[in-house]
């Protein structure tokens, strides 16, 4: 049976990411992409693969830094702005934002987003921490909605979710590869206490979701910056609660911990306006 937590007990379910990506035959073969070790670049490990515009709301993110280009998640919002991680835009000089399908190769639309449209959120803490992980990306044009492009509704405080939940995106899997298509896979949300066993310095800032067992599902390299989607118990839609900032620097525990959205709303919505 699914348990209904509030927004007020997921504020203190902090716990972590799943990775959700699984070894396939589909992995992508020739990606070469520089990507940060840290352990807070996370992709999809134990999952499946989503089916088409099964999620319209996802972005992929290739982030361009002096350091290299590495891949981040993102989620619509509404027709011009997205929500993501903010250590994916540390140092980005632009993002190159792809929507509207599975295949990072191959997207309806593609804007960049240069550096005076990233809105980091101004009291990140880096990654020592990792607390007000979350940033806005303005993009340059308004977004035409489609079946594969649709926004995602952001959770609210005093809101209700089902602790069942979902991740997504295109990060690393077993293999050590980033996947070429859209990865997904479920998680729950954890009290605060399982969460703590394994990231003792979780805030109320921050939620945490895992399958609870070693090499279980969890978000990994790549997948940063993605959503922790938990369907609203009144309203029975799919919803963004968390953005995935960081988990086991291996993705082997099967927790993750994601930045709690309905924290940020004012600071979300300040930012819509800039």
């Amino acid at each position: 049976m699914k348990l209904v937590i509030s927004v007020f007990v997921i504020v203190l379910l902090n716990c972590a990411m799943n990775c959700l990506g699984a070894d396939t035959n589909r992995e992508e073969k020739n990606h070469n992409k520089n990507q940060h070790e840290q352990q807070h670049k996370h992709s999809i490990i134990g999952g499946t693969y989503a089916t088409m515009c099964q999620f319209p709301w996802m972005v992929a993110l290739l982030i361009t830094t002096n350091k290299g280009e590495f891949l981040c998640g993102g989620s619509i919002i509404d027709n011009q702005h997205i929500l993501t991680a903010a250590h994916c835009v540390k140092g980005a000089k632009e993002v190159l934002v792809s929507a509207g399908g599975n295949s990072r190769y191959k997207m309806e639309v593609q804007m960049v987003v240069d550096k005076s449209n990233i809105h980091a959120n101004q009291n990140y803490t880096g990654p020592d921490l990792f607390q007000n992980d979350i940033t806005v990306l303005t993009l340059p044009r308004k977004l035409i909605f489609s079946d594969c492009i649709q926004p995602i509704a952001v959770a609210q405080p005093g809101e209700s979710f089902y602790s069942n939940c979902i991740i997504a995106g295109w990060g690393e899997t077993r293999a050590g590869k980033a996947t070429k298509y859209l990865k997904t896979a479920e998680v729950q949300l954890l009290v605060s206490s399982e969460c703590r066993m394994f990231f003792p310095d979780v805030t109320s800032q921050q939620v945490c979701g895992g399958s609870g067992y070693w090499m279980g599902p969890e978000a990994c390299h790549g997948d940063s910056g993605g959503p922790l989607m938990c369907f609203n118990a009144v309203t029975e839609e799919l919803t963004i609660v968390g953005i995935t900032s960081y988990g086991a620097a291996k993705c082997q525990n099967g927790m993750g911990v994601y930045e709690n959205v309905a924290h940020f709303v004012s600071w979300i919505n300040r930012m819509r306006n800039t």
